[in-house]
């Protein structure tokens, strides 16, 4: 079965004991992984106990097939629920998964990690054609309402609040990759000081007492890992200037920014370009369209975002969001090279008139 969007989280933190198989799948893999750690935990506090837990690799399974079967039907040395994870699967796994639910350990729970499947994907099909006892979580990218949503509850967690401003900049900035967002606002709270470790869901109620996290602080601590070179790498390839595109980009490079952290942003980017092109092909102000965007366009680059509203086309946008869906699979493939694949695409989009 498939869990709806609007029961992922509660899901996620209590899948219940009727639950035996759990997919985990999409193409935010810092996503992934935070949701596939958060259910194995509800099975084993320990990740890394040997007599509870079982880790197995797709690369595992190519070597021992029956390797599967053996860790999940074995029983725990400690008593209570096994847990077997499977990471990095795809396809291949489908066979062996289809056989193993026939006749499920019912002491075990199976948490299955794999990239982004596609709907023909043979797995997922497998999972959500199930009844019970097996589901499907999808894992897709943060938008800039619901990074805006956790950047506001962790920061409030920490007994801080945070200006409009800031929440908008870090919104755009940290687009991407969900285990980037919370390294960077882990980092964010460490550089506001001392603070007081608040529980519960909503955090501590808003006083005048707390402390405020503003523009200048975000900046301050996020600029050191890519933020602001993102922030400029965008509005540079939006912009078509491959100089500074090749320069920005090398530097992210240097400091181990994923591809899929830059895929993100530059999806992100053309897909707002997007928004705001289609208002104007419809008749609309550039102004009023613009502020449809939510959050809006970081008032230092309204100007440069505005120009390239006029200097790219509907279409043109549209080739490039395709283009880069088309890329993020090539990436993602074995072998292939991903920092060359975005080079040689950078070179072309910022070449094209």
């Amino acid at each position: 079965m498939k869990i709806p969007f609007k029961q992922i989280d509660s899901f996620v933190k209590n899948p219940g004991p009727e639950i035996l198989c759990v997919l985990v799948y999409g193409p935010d893999d810092g996503l992934m992984h935070e949701r596939a750690k958060t259910i194995c935990k509800t099975v084993v506090e320990d990740l890394n106990d040997p007599f509870q837990v079982a880790v197995i690799t797709s690369s595992d399974l190519d070597e021992s097939p029956s390797r599967f079967f053996d860790e999940a039907n074995a029983m725990s040395m400690m008593g209570g629920r096994r847990l077997v994870r499977v990471k990095h699967a795809g396809d291949k796994l489908t066979t062996t998964l289809k056989d193993y639910l026939k006749q499920p350990n019912p002491d075990a729970l199976v948490v299955i990690e794999a990239g982004d499947l596609g709907p023909r994907s043979t797995l997922r099909k497998l999972v959500e054609a199930e009844k019970s006892g097996a589901a499907t979580v999808p894992c897709y990218v943060d938008d800039n309402r619901s990074i805006g949503g956790i950047i506001e509850q962790t920061v409030r967690h920490a007994g801080f609040q945070i200006d409009r401003d800031a929440m908008m900049w870090l919104s755009d900035a940290l687009a991407g990759d969900r285990q980037r967002i919370r390294r960077d606002l882990d980092k964010l709270i460490t550089y506001m000081g001392p603070h007081v470790d608040y529980q519960g869901v909503d955090g501590p109620p808003i006083t005048e007492n707390m402390g405020r996290v503003t523009m200048e602080d975000a900046m301050a601590c996020c600029a050191d890992v890519g933020a602001t070179e993102l922030d400029a790498f965008m509005m540079a390839v939006g912009g078509r200037n491959g100089v500074k595109t090749q320069q920005i980009y090398e530097k992210l490079k240097q400091e181990d920014v994923s591809f899929i952290t830059v895929l993100r942003v530059l999806q992100n980017h053309f897909r707002r370009l997007h928004i705001v092109r289609t208002k104007l092909d419809a008749g609309d102000f550039v102004d009023n369209a613009m502020k449809s965007l939510n959050p809006p366009v970081f008032f230092k680059q309204a100007d440069a975002f505005k120009a390239q509203t006029s200097g790219w086309s509907t279409k043109a946008i549209e080739n490039i969001l395709r283009a880069l869906v088309d890329l993020e699979k090539r990436c993602k493939q074995t072998g292939s090279m991903p920092e060359t694949l975005i080079g040689q695409f950078l070179v072309s989009v910022t070449a094209s008139r």
